[in-house]
């Protein structure tokens, strides 16, 4: 158990630390390149048409893949030029761009999945959150498939939308029961995988916020979790029981149904919960913000 929970915190935090370096290449690399692509738009009607050029060009799975890339930039491009602040915003991308954009993110080639989450990333940066918390769910789906892809960028750039979504939104309802869903599957990846974003989920969204419903199934999967076959779903099991106990009185149902053995496994797991690096767990979005506004972006002003 301790050998488990030494290398596995060992290289949670060595992720940690080339994190800058790794979502700095999934975001900021891609929108340089979307800025030269498109002006800052003005014209919500220009905005409408551009959009549905996009829309075509990504719904066509058979396009050539670097057309396909060409247009996410474009996307990209629009997203940064303030195009978010839109009212018809949400409507263009559920109609003419969701579903190309959840084909790309469900692709094969790494490096349209990763322009894909870039797209879903940008959305989030620069939209309202009042806007975008409908739009998560859209794509969660999709991102989390990938989570157990054994082609490495796929994973990741997925991995790292996943995240981003949760440390920087107030996600729906909808969207929480999926990430939950994820812990049922039978792929240990992804089960390991949804247990940390859960974990992460914990610490950045207001758990009063949620649903009696979602309380109690977050509940249930600390209960499941700790009965898992895979050590280190058990290990975020217990963690994520600790990360309760801090926030909602919740945790208290549950600590009543656990058997002693299993007690005192999760009190032990204390001390690991107590010494876990911040940096693992610190919000990546002051980091987006030095890099977006090093492009000349005044996100403050979009997001207002």
């Amino acid at each position: 158990k301790a050998t488990v929970s030494v290398l596995y915190w060992k290289k949670q935090q060595k992720e940690a630390m080339s994190r800058k370096v790794d979502a700095v290449a999934l975001i900021t690399q891609d929108c340089k390149i979307a800025l030269t692509a498109a002006p800052k738009q003005k014209d919500e009607q220009g905005f409408a048409h551009d959009v549905e050029k996009i829309g075509v060009k990504i719904q066509d799975v058979k396009r050539n893949w670097t057309e396909r890339v060409d247009a996410m930039r474009e996307l990209q491009g629009l997203v940064i030029g303030g195009a978010g602040r839109f009212r018809g915003f949400k409507e263009a991308i559920r109609d003419k761009v969701m579903h190309g954009l959840i084909a790309q993110i469900s692709d094969l080639r790494s490096q349209v999945v990763k322009e894909a989450c870039t797209c879903v990333v940008a959305m989030c940066k620069l939209t309202p959150p009042a806007v975008w918390e409908d739009m998560a769910a859209w794509f969660l789906p999709a991102l989390i498939k990938q989570l157990p892809v054994t082609v490495l960028a796929i994973s990741q750039a997925s991995n790292e939308a996943v995240r981003f979504l949760i440390e920087n939104n107030r996600l729906s309802m909808q969207a929480v029961r999926m990430i939950i869903e994820g812990t049922k599957f039978k792929n240990v990846k992804t089960r390991v995988r949804s247990f940390e974003h859960l974990f992460v989920l914990a610490h950045h969204m207001p758990l009063t916020h949620m649903h009696q419903t979602e309380l109690d199934m977050l509940c249930h999967c600390v209960i499941t979790g700790l009965s898992d076959t895979d050590p280190i779903v058990r290990q975020f099991a217990r963690l994520l029981y600790w990360a309760l106990e801090k926030v909602t009185p919740k945790a208290t149902e549950v600590w009543a149904r656990l058997g002693d053995q299993k007690r005192r496994q999760v009190s032990e797991e204390k001390k690991v919960y107590q010494g876990i690096d911040p940096e693992i767990l610190r919000p990546m979005q002051n980091m987006y913000a030095r890099e977006w506004d090093g492009v000349g972006l005044d996100t403050r002003q979009l997001v207002e």
